[in-house]
Parts: C-alpha cells; structure tokens; sequence
C-alpha cells in the first residue's frame, strides 16, 4: 500500500472515531439529563416532610432560642413567610397529645402509650393520662372540607382557632364516643403544664380518614382540636406557652408531588431561614429529598448540546463519504457515470448503517455507564438493544451484498 492510500486509510479511521465519540458524548449527556428529569418529576415519588428545628441538637438549645428578646417575633415572621410563600405547599398539621386530668375510664388504644402503666398515673397535678390527639390549621379545615365526616355536632369556627386561656373546642373520633358525650366538658394539659378546659363541639364518622400532610391515617382515636393563631396583642406578651405554641406553626409539613418541588421547597426553606433566622434542620430535609440536579446539566442545555453533536456528527459523515469517494475514484474504474453513482448509493447505504449501528452501541454503552452511577430506566435500556440487533442484521446483508458487487467488478476488470 503506498503512502497515499495509507494516509487516505489513516484519515477514515480518524473520522469514524471521532464520529462515534461524538454520538456517545451526546448520548452520554442527553441520557443522564433525560433520565434525571423524568426521575425527579415522576409524581409517583411525591410525598411529605416534616420541618424541625437544630435547637437542642447542636449549637443553641431551645431555652436559650425563647430567652432572646425577638424570638416570638422570629417565629411570626417565619410562620408569615411559610404560608405567603406561592413555590411551597405547607400544610399545619400536629401531633400534640392532650393529658387529660381525672379518672380516666376509656380503652388503651385512645392512650399516647404503649401499656396500660400511661393510664391514670398519679403526679403533684393530679392522676393524669396523655390521650392521642392531633392539631389541624384552619386553612386545611377548609380546603379539605371536614365538616363533611361529622356524625354529630358541629366544626370549627373562625373564632374557635383565635387563642384563648378560657375554653378550647375539640372533636372527638368514633371511639371517644363510649366515654363523652356532645358539649361534655374536661380539663387537660396542654403543651407542658398549661392546664385548659376542652368542650366536646362533635364527632367523627367511623374510619374517618383525613389524610393530612401525606399522613394516611384514621382518626377514630383520635382527639382533634385546632392549631391556634395568636393575635398582634398575644404575641407582645412573651411566654413559654406561648413560644411553643408558635414552634408547632413552623414545624408542619412541606407536601410535594415530585421530586423537583421537593427541592424547590427546600431552596425556599433555607432562604427563610437566612432571612428571619429561625434554625431549621436543613439536613434532616435534604436526607428525605436528594437533590438529583447537582452537578448534573439542565436538561434544555443537554438537548442543546445533542442537537449541535448531530449536526458535527453530519458534517464528519459528509467527510467520511468524500473520503470514501476519493478512494473508490482512485482504486476502481467505472464505464459509465450511472454505474459510478449506482456504486456510491451502495455506499452511501452502508454508511446509513453503519451510522445506526454506531448510534445504538454508543448509546447503550453511555447509558449502561450511566447505570453504574445508579441510575436505570427500563426502556431506555432496551431500545439500543433492538437497535443494534436490527442495524447489525442489515449491515451484515449489506456488507455481503456489498462483497458480491465488489467480486463481480473486479471479475469484469480481468
């Protein structure tokens, strides 16, 4: 082989590479953008997350947190933030045991205890029980229409979620109906040592299922009663009760319906927390939601990036079939123009193949290396399979028509 057609074999080698480098970049790129947007919009990894707070775990405790001058206004202006805020669905809901005061003659399974030790016990205050109890803020009240699952009595009012030392209004769950009765009244703690009176205003439907803040869950065991809000005037006298009444408000959940809102939420919480200063556990919320965008390309920036791959890898292909044609001229003798361009098309029709072939084994090989990273997509994976199963098919038929040809010319030419 002389120097020339060395140089011309060297320069197609040189080209198929960097043609089938390019396909696997793109592919490469597209397929982990691709693959990261699909996952973190799939809706069926929506969900909840609670808020809480550092205080207590590291750095500033909760006692030192209420001795500062501003706290209960940091905990307003943090709660005003979490419901004005349009990028985050928060949603008010508690967990707060009531502990109610007296003789306490109902079943176990309304007790916020694991055994029958929980009920009745004997303290300074008087022979106590911590009954299972949630808070619901007044705008899920209304959103999610409650009043529909009463069997008797009546809702919450506007002014029922007004804070009052006096008397606060509960609804009962199936099962409290065995030991109360409507407008029946008892004392009970609430929130630490704050002794209050509740009223029984209704109760709940059996299997009554509100399914709050992604909690799935009945509630005929359950004592509900509203999470307060606190007027202008309350919140300029500072108490502890006060003060943890308020950490309830801040601490509800953060609903989501898919990946990407949950990262946007978190965005939004840490950018309340910089601004009033209330410690949020932002760690505890990136463990529940990873962010699968870091260091990953945006998807529209990945599409680019495909897009002006196709079309170098076009203009190589263009260069590869020159190369090709300047060898075929300088190698073999045609009759006529028609033959020669009858030849070319039979080129041009293995490259087509040839192209494909590359395409679906560099596909496969970016997305089986992305698979590595612990990513996977069924379809995404089958795909080049049968893609490169048909395209070798065609271009084994293709390249033995392709011998036959060449047989039958060289032949003619001796």
């Amino acid at each position: 082989m002389d120097l020339k057609k060395l140089k011309l074999c060297f320069l197609e080698l040189v080209v198929l590479i960097i043609t089938f480098m390019i396909i696997f970049i793109t592919n490469l790129i597209y397929s982990v953008a691709w693959t990261n947007k699909s996952y973190i919009e799939n809706e069926s990894l929506g969900g909840s997350m609670r808020l809480s707070s550092t205080y207590d775990l590291y750095g500033e405790s909760l006692n030192d947190f209420y001795n500062k001058e501003d706290s209960l206004n940091i905990l307003n202006n943090t709660y005003v933030e979490l419901i004005n805020n349009e990028k985050i669905n928060y949603q008010e809901f508690a967990e707060q045991h009531l502990t109610f005061i007296g003789d306490y003659k109902g079943a176990l399974s309304l007790v916020d205890g694991y055994d029958e030790s929980f009920i009745n016990q004997e303290t300074k205050g008087g022979i106590i029980t911590p009954l299972k109890s949630v808070q619901i803020g007044q705008k899920e009240l209304e959103n999610n229409h409650l009043e529909e699952y009463l069997s008797e009595g009546q809702t919450f009012s506007k002014d029922d979620y007004t804070f009052s030392d006096d008397t606060i209004r509960v609804i009962m769950g199936h099962n409290y109906k065995e030991i109360f009765k409507l407008h029946d009244k008892f004392s009970a703690y609430y929130l630490s040592e704050n002794k209050i009176e509740c009223e029984v205003i209704g109760f709940y439907k059996e299997n009554t299922n509100f399914n709050l803040a992604g909690n799935d869950g009945v509630v005929d065991d359950y004592i509900v009663f509203p999470l307060f809000n606190l007027s202008e005037s309350q919140l300029s006298e500072k108490d502890f009760y006060k003060f943890l009444l308020l950490t309830n408000k801040v601490e509800g959940f953060i609903c989501y319906e898919n990946l990407r809102e949950c990262n946007v939420a978190i965005d939004e919480i840490k950018r309340i927390a910089n601004k009033t200063g209330y410690k949020y556990n932002i760690e505890a919320l990136e463990f529940e939601c990873p962010n699968f965008n870091e260091n990953i390309l945006e998807y529209d920036i990945s599409l680019i990036v495909s897009i002006i791959g196709i079309i170098v890898f076009i203009l190589f292909q263009i260069l590869l079939f020159l190369l090709y044609r300047k060898k075929i001229i300088n190698t073999l003798e045609f009759k006529s123009k028609k033959e020669c361009y009858i030849y070319m098309s039979k080129i041009l029709l293995i490259m087509l193949f040839e192209v494909v072939l590359s395409y679906s084994i560099s596909a496969h090989i970016s997305i089986y290396l992305f698979s590595l990273l612990g990513y996977s997509d069924a379809g995404f994976i089958y795909l080049p399979y049968m893609n490169s199963i048909i395209a070798l098919t065609l271009i084994i038929i293709v390249k033995l028509i392709f011998i036959k040809i060449k047989k039958k010319y060289k032949k003619e030419e001796d």
